[in-house]
């Protein structure tokens, strides 16, 4: 499987953040519309992504539920018809919710970086450094914590889920109030 380092935070200023990803990546960002759908899972996560609605990605992950940076287990395939995917996951696994988001995806060597607006969420950012084949962990975190320094993110503002669960747990503080 690959792996990646992988940080989620929440940003106060979309504009200057997209200034700042542009600053260090020195190229401009590609708009991607995703939605994914997420389903009940014994182990890790599985969902399926659709993009800009004609791309579509079955994807299973591994990662702890971390505030700072985690390393991520990851597997993606490429999906023919999500339609007919989609209802088969949801009856044998049942689904667990829809996260809706534009990404603007900026890339620079093995980093991602992505700036989301997600429905009904807010604004966040989330890197992920794409570990390659026999780079040592030790060394893939220093040149993430490096890049975390230049981005100054709070550590309040880091997220340790995914953000299925953030919404999951505004629906059930809406349902309380």
């Amino acid at each position: 499987m690959a792996k990646n380092i992988e940080i989620k935070a929440r940003i106060k200023n979309y504009q200057k953040t997209k200034q700042l990803f542009h600053q260090l990546t020195q190229v401009e960002p590609v708009t991607l519309k995703q939605r994914d759908t997420f389903y009940h899972f014994w182990f890790g996560r599985l969902k399926l992504r659709q993009i800009n609605e004609k791309d579509s990605q079955l994807i299973f992950y591994q990662r702890p539920n971390l505030s700072k940076s985690k390393l991520s287990n990851y597997k993606i395939w490429t999906i023919n018809k999500p339609q007919r995917l989609d209802r088969i996951l949801g009856i044998v696994l049942g689904r667990v919710g829809v996260v809706e988001k534009t990404r603007l995806l900026f890339l620079k060597y093995n980093v991602r970086f992505h700036l989301d607006r997600v429905t009904n969420l807010g604004d966040f950012i989330e890197l992920e450094y794409m570990v390659v084949d026999n780079e040592p962990l030790k060394q893939a975190q220093e040149k993430v914590d490096a890049i975390l320094e230049k981005l100054n993110v709070s550590d309040t503002d880091y997220i340790s889920v995914a953000y299925i669960d953030l919404l999951k747990k505004e629906d059930s503080y809406d349902s309380r109030h």
